[in-house]
């Protein structure tokens, strides 16, 4: 008996590689994203005093760039940014300390 006769065999496929990059985030989910993220960090911001996040691309490191602005907006204080390797830290500016001394605390007399 002979075997039933068989399809040709074709070159195996190569199997398509996931993209070692993101895609680029439109415009919409951009600002999606600062919109979504702008209450989360704030409430973080207010509660802890700073908030970190891994920014492994330059698109991230920009997305919450514009979510410190947002949230510096909303709270009305200056956020500011610090960027270390592939994490970015948001805080509020440090007060600057006054340049006149405080006239409600006596001067201590030698």
């Amino acid at each position: 008996m002979t075997p039933p006769p068989t399809a040709p065999q074709s070159a195996p496929q190569a199997v398509p590689q996931p993209s070692s990059e993101p895609t680029p985030l439109s415009a919409d989910e951009r600002l999606r994203g600062v919109l979504n993220f702008a209450p989360y960090v704030a409430e973080t911001l207010v509660t802890r005093g700073w908030f970190r996040v891994t920014a492994d691309s330059p698109e991230r490191m920009e997305l919450f760039q514009a979510v410190g602005r947002r949230v510096g907006e909303m709270l009305r204080r200056e956020v500011v940014g610090y960027v270390d390797g592939d994490q970015i830290l948001l805080a509020f500016r440090p007060e600057e300390p006054s340049a006149l001394p405080d006239r409600s605390v006596p001067a201590i007399e030698a």
